[in-house]
């Protein structure tokens, strides 16, 4: 549906975004996540013709449209702001792409109130938008991008000044609303929640550059920097010594401690590399648990119960102190400050990353 070809923006000697190569499927829902200055919504105006390339090229539906003008591309676009005419009814603004395509009027009426049941809001069809809350003015911007059947949508931050709760009901609306037309949607945000939440793939970007590419598996449990793992998470991260490959597995060392996990790269014995492991994959047990396949041995400096979820800190003669998270129960106050405790995790879940 859309590829680039080592497409790039400069503004002077300001590079916004390196030459880089994506290519995303009819239908895919893929997110351009990353923090501010990563390139994401420089390429999001790129692919919309908002900006044009210092070099590359882009194409849509197999054809070139690196130099096509922006109302050319088919394509559809939502905004953080809405962009509604405060004037208008509902209807109108909905009906305004295709009366500006000059569709006849029955086809209109008819398109416009499939859209209004698209996205739930049938009877809202003459209100205006300052009689409408947030979600459903962002729903109407939603409606009005479908109506004219773009094949390709374009999402700038378009939940951005929502408040959380109302945030997190659109996001579900979003999802459903993708999977009920199939439409290929790119989405821009900086949020790490919102995007492992709705995406097939998210393309994480950094200083210009895509970072990873991927599921929002890949990128959670099987990420290539400590770059990825640390902006999708909270990871625990040691300091070891790369020492040998065994089978699907490999080996590190931590001061006398022997660690093994998933090597994502080619290292060299005795390499400085980075052990990564999750805070929901480490268990917390009494010093004469059995053990598992990876064991430290440390002290209890804090718990903290935040709702659902225990969070506990475990200082170790190893490095930083490392975080635990389990599901909150009375059970989960068994440990406190100055407990001696073991931390084991299984092999699966050690990455081992570069320094």
């Amino acid at each position: 549906m859309l590829k680039t070809e080592q497409l790039s923006k400069s503004y002077g000697n300001v590079i916004a975004v390196r030459p880089l190569d994506i290519e995303i499927r009819k239908g895919e829902f893929v997110t351009l996540l990353g923090s501010s200055g990563s390139g994401k919504t420089t390429l999001l105006q790129l692919i919309a013709g908002l900006a044009e390339p210092s070099s590359g090229r882009l194409f849509i539906n197999g054809k070139d449209a690196t130099w096509t003008h922006p109302s050319e591309r088919g394509l559809g676009m939502v905004f953080q702001s809405y962009a509604l005419f405060p004037h208008l009814s509902i209807t109108e603004n909905i009906a305004f792409p295709l009366r500006v395509r000059r569709l006849p009027e029955g086809e209109i009426r008819d398109r416009v109130r499939n859209a209004l049941e698209l996205v739930h809001l049938p009877g809202v069809a003459e209100r205006r938008p300052k009689q409408l809350s947030g979600g459903q003015q962002q729903r109407i911007a939603l409606a009005r991008c479908l109506v004219y059947q773009p094949s390709i949508i374009l999402m700038d931050e378009p939940l951005g000044a929502l408040d959380k709760k109302l945030r997190e009901q659109m996001q579900v609306e979003i999802k459903r609303i993708h999977r009920q037309t199939g439409t290929t949607v790119i989405y821009v945000t900086h949020d790490q929640e919102e995007a492992l939440s709705m995406s097939d793939r998210i393309c994480l970007m950094r200083e210009g550059r895509i970072e990873q590419l991927g599921t929002p598996d890949d990128l959670y449990y099987a990420p290539q920097s400590a770059y990825v793992a640390d902006f999708l998470g909270q990871p625990n991260c040691l300091s070891a010594r790369f020492s040998h490959r065994d089978g699907d597995m490999a080996v590190a060392r931590i001061g006398d401690a022997v660690i093994r996990g998933r090597a994502a790269g080619s290292f060299r014995e005795d390499d400085e590399i980075g052990v990564l492991v999750r805070p929901e994959t480490l268990k917390i047990s009494s010093l004469s648990a059995t053990s598992l396949e990876n064991n430290l041995v440390g002290e209890v400096s804090d718990v903290s119960m935040i709702g659902p979820v225990t969070k506990i800190s475990v200082r170790t003669a190893l490095g930083p102190e490392l975080l635990a998270i389990r599901l909150s129960e009375e059970s989960s106050q068994n440990f406190g400050p100055g407990d001696k405790v073991k931390l084991g995790w299984l092999s699966q879940d050690s990455r081992f990353v570069e320094a």
